[in-house]
């Protein structure tokens, strides 16, 4: 991964708004109206957030008006993640891989983090775990990215034996590149001083098989159920889930109880299915 990360020209770098909240927040007395009054100053920035704010991806129950509000009900940390998102994916060129849609990926990351966040509030979990849960969906295949930006050709390889040889898209990543889209990620959020499990959750979103309620657990399940729900690309191999996060030895995994939770909580969301015996079934592995 290192020596593929020193083949990239130039990797990306945290947006000045990110730099200026950061800076506010280490002051003594932190104001968060100055924080919504940094990120206010880039209108085009507003305007994206809160187009994706008030779409049903986002599953959030009433209309939001202003970045103050936004901060309000999604509470800083998530704030901060969506700016994140929002100035990588405004980074690349749809063109330079005609068969890799952004717009997809990027409502992808969108139902992860809000099906974490669903999880979460079924299961009454800590208000921070949760928090950086929801940050790690959003950010989780940033990776991707980076990846498609810097080494259009190779991608190209790599969605093309995708669809020749029917594996995961990280297995068929790590033939052509020696590396995943996880492990990229989880690199480039390390180096802009993203919280360990924040990182650690991005990394290992493909391959996290503990039952331990961690944000990489939470990140792991919310991403294979979206893959069942929602197909990205006809050509992707579904997303299973490892045996050994389906029991901690006492409690199996409640994958109908956070499914039936997910339908019965996210309104507006018609294109998410409800998952059938035979879909619970294709989830484990």
């Amino acid at each position: 991964m290192q020596k593929l990360v020193a083949e990239i020209e130039s990797l990306p770098v945290t947006p000045n708004v990110f730099e200026s909240i950061e800076r506010e927040l280490k002051n003594a007395d932190p104001s968060i109206k100055k924080v919504a009054e940094y990120i206010s100053m880039d209108v085009g920035l507003v305007a994206k957030i809160l187009k994706l704010v008030n779409s049903p991806y986002f599953g959030l129950p009433t209309q939001i008006d202003s970045i103050l509000q936004t901060i309000t009900m999604l509470g800083l940390e998530s704030v901060k993640a969506l700016i994140l998102s929002t100035h990588l994916f405004s980074m690349y060129d749809q063109k330079k891989l005609p068969n890799f849609s952004l717009n997809l990926l990027w409502e992808h990351s969108f139902r992860v983090s809000n099906i974490v966040r669903l999880i979460c509030e079924c299961e009454k979990i800590d208000k921070t775990l949760a928090v950086q849960a929801r940050m790690a969906g959003l950010l989780h295949d940033i990776g991707k990215l980076v990846l498609a930006n810097s080494f259009p050709a190779q991608y190209g390889k790599v969605i093309k034996k995708v669809a020749e040889i029917h594996l995961p898209i990280c297995d068929c990543e790590m033939e052509v590149l020696g590396t995943t889209h996880a492990h990229i990620g989880a690199y480039l959020m390390g180096l802009w001083g993203m919280p360990g499990d924040i990182v650690h959750a991005i990394g290992t979103h493909h391959q996290y098989e503990g039952f331990d309620m961690s944000v990489s657990m939470l990140l792991r399940i919310a991403d294979a159920i979206d893959h069942q729900c929602v197909i990205i690309n006809p050509d992707y191999v579904r997303i299973k889930l490892d045996r050994n996060i389906f029991s901690d030895g006492q409690h199996g995994l409640p994958l109908e109880k956070w499914i039936n939770y997910i339908n019965d909580h996210w309104e507006g969301m018609d294109e998410f299915q409800v998952l059938d015996a035979d879909m619970l079934t294709q989830l484990r592995s």
